[in-house]
């Protein structure tokens, strides 16, 4: 892992290190940085140009900054300050490859206000800690990004939405580690303020799950920041943003179905799906059927291949 420098090139390659952006929004760039150097006990001083966190994939290194040394592998999440002088040992030869998250300074600031933390709120350090474990859970929500933005699979809204997950459950694992007391009990009103805003992207929802509406946009609307928005709304709703628009999709697309058929890909397109297959595959794993299915079978065969396959 070393200094990625200017990325405003969607890939850079410098002898043995390669640096290719695989996403980027306002809320959050996500990067695929490959090092094959050899082994080298002491690396030269480097600065990072943003707050990173980075997923080590293959390979270990060693950073040392501020006076200490942390191992980074596949077992753990390192962190990485805006400016921070930093040296990176590589112990074994191959190098590594690593997957860097750079979200944007105030979705930082949302993410350690709502976590509870006092430690880092804006300010030139917004990482206290120089790396975590990195539990299954982290690593499969990783994963899952990574390979879905090499891809190219998934939607923008999917993406800022996931990694402001990965975020939120970062800094909480965090706070919870340093001190299970910065937790905080929320008040009545506090409840209620959350409930409130949930039922405002709710209904802003309703009236415009046809056309997208990106994470920024709805926060917008309703007068929120993006990653207090995301994570207010899952803990409410126990769904993410994304999903529950796509359930507000689906079922218009049932009703439309039942009610006078029509063609399969003028629904998905008028509803807002990429494609007829990716419509066709989220109807089935909604409904345990295909949209053809639904809108061809008769009630009773319908029904009975209901209850073969329950909605997912």
């Amino acid at each position: 892992m070393t200094r990625r420098g200017d990325i405003g090139d969607n890939q850079r390659m410098a002898g043995t290190l390669r640096w290719q952006i695989l996403f980027r929004t306002p809320l959050v760039t996500i990067s695929d940085f490959r090092c094959r150097r050899g082994r080298c006990d002491h690396g030269r001083d480097e600065q990072s140009g943003s707050d990173d966190i980075v997923f080590p994939r293959r390979g270990v290194f060693i950073k040392h900054a501020g006076g200490r040394a942390v191992v980074a592998d596949t077992n753990q999440v390192v962190f990485f300050n805006r400016h921070e002088p930093y040296r990176i040992e590589h112990p074994v030869d191959g190098g590594d490859d690593c997957t860097v998250f750079s979200f944007a300074p105030s979705v930082l600031d949302d993410a350690w206000r709502d976590s509870g933390s006092r430690e880092s709120q804006g300010g030139d350090r917004r990482f206290n800690a120089g790396t975590m474990e990195s539990d299954a859970g982290t690593f499969r929500a990783h994963a899952s990004l990574f390979r879905a933005t090499c891809r190219g699979a998934a939607a923008a809204a999917a993406v800022d939405e996931a990694a402001l997950a990965l975020l939120n459950r970062i800094t909480e694992f965090t706070v919870a580690r340093r001190s299970p007391q910065l937790r905080r009990r929320l008040r009545p009103d506090t409840h209620r303020a959350h409930r409130e805003l949930v039922h405002a992207a709710r209904a802003e929802l309703a009236r415009r799950f046809k056309t997208p509406i990106g994470l920024v946009e709805l926060a917008r609307v309703t007068h929120s920041s993006p990653f207090h928005l995301a994570r207010i709304f899952r803990r409410e709703t126990g769904t993410s943003i994304h999903r529950y628009v796509t359930s507000l999709r689906l079922r218009a697309a049932a009703l439309r179905l039942a009610d006078d058929g029509g063609d399969l890909t003028a629904i998905a397109i008028e509803l807002g799906f990429s494609s007829h297959s990716h419509f066709t595959e989220s109807f089935r794993r909604a409904m345990g059927v295909t949209p053809s299915m639904w809108r061809d079978a008769p009630d009773r065969t319908l029904v009975r291949q209901m209850s073969k396959n329950p909605t997912v």
